[in-house]
């Protein structure tokens, strides 16, 4: 078999066929083994589905049930029990590009002993295109090429790995955190390689929906989510400390989650101690400067951006309410 798709599920039945709609034909012809984990949702509801809609799949669908354990647990048990020469973690709310496929299976078959990993486009919006004219659209590239925000150069599911890569690296998903552990996990493989194969613009993953960053967070989840954010920070530091190529996408992470946990109606003094405990400003510059992280390693606009947030917010709920 030449692609396991690992797919963690909970509840996704009512998402799950528009997300395999591309894999449908080739899931008849052996090349694609799909495995599904269920991560502790409705077990009979999903085992009706592949009945259903996976009947002729060849080799058979591979279901593993497992308590709620979160998607982390779930991938890595998916790798565990793929077979396949490459493995792709695909999110079951997803969609991707029509014909992925397509371009997929000859890049897969003429891949050198030697790469370890694709990397497809970013993950954009539905059919917005990006514009990569700096970039061959599929090529063997280093993979300085790669770290850069515009490729979404940490979204895991726009990556194909090798099996025997992740299993003889020990490559896991971190299992007991349930924010940027995704990134974490790339981050982790990418530093093992200097190349890649990389197409950046005929395939590409198709954004539907995200439930990690979207939406409001509670109190608790305000803290439990902090939490996480400074153990990927941290990490991510200590990589940018080992290998300098991943300075710049450092610094576009970091001023990107400043302005995250301020729009998510953060309260000051909780982003005063995120601004302490990663050490800013000393911790922005390790790559190339913007005008965005000289502006957020100002503490005088991060406080004025953040009453501006708070006053958006306020001004939002009211609204809400009064429409109730």
């Amino acid at each position: 078999m030449m692609l396991s798709i690992v797919i963690p599920c909970y509840n996704d039945t009512d998402t799950l066929t528009a997300c395999l709609t591309p894999y449908w034909e080739y899931l008849k012809t052996g090349m694609i083994e799909l495995v599904l984990v269920n991560d502790g949702g409705d077990a009979e509801a999903l085992e009706n589905f592949v009945a259903t809609h996976c009947a002729e799949a060849v080799p058979p669908v591979k279901l593993i049930h497992q308590s709620h354990a979160g998607a982390s647990v779930a991938r890595n048990r998916g790798l565990e029990a793929a077979q396949a020469d490459f493995v792709w973690f695909v999110d079951a709310d997803d969609v991707l590009a029509p014909h992925t496929m397509e371009w997929l299976e000859p890049c897969l078959c003429t891949m050198d002993d030697d790469s370890d990993i694709v990397k497809l486009g970013p993950l954009v919006l539905d059919n917005e295109r990006w514009p990569f004219a700096d970039v061959d659209q599929s090529d063997e590239v280093p993979v300085e090429k790669i770290l850069d925000e515009r490729f979404g150069a940490l979204d895991h599911t726009t990556y194909i790995f090798r099996r025997t890569f992740l299993m003889d690296k020990g490559l896991r998903y971190p299992e007991h955190h349930a924010l940027l552990e995704d990134s974490a996990f790339v981050l982790d493989a990418l530093q093992y390689v200097d190349h890649l194969f990389f197409n950046p613009t005929y395939c590409y993953y198709c954004y539907k929906v995200h439930r990690s960053i979207r939406g409001p967070w509670s109190r608790e989840e305000q803290q439990e989510r902090l939490k996480d954010i400074l153990w990927f920070f941290d990490l991510f530091r200590k990589t940018v400390e080992k290998d300098s190529k991943f300075a710049s996408l450092f610094d576009h992470f970091f001023c990107r989650h400043l302005r995250i946990l301020t729009v998510k109606g953060y309260s000051w003094r909780d982003l005063c101690d995120f601004r302490h405990r990663m050490a800013v400003p000393s911790t922005f510059y390790y790559g190339k400067k913007s005008l965005a992280m000289r502006l957020f390693q100002c503490r005088l606009f991060h406080y004025l951006f953040f009453l501006v947030c708070q006053l958006w917010i306020r001004t939002s709920l009211y609204k809400l309410r009064r429409h109730r």
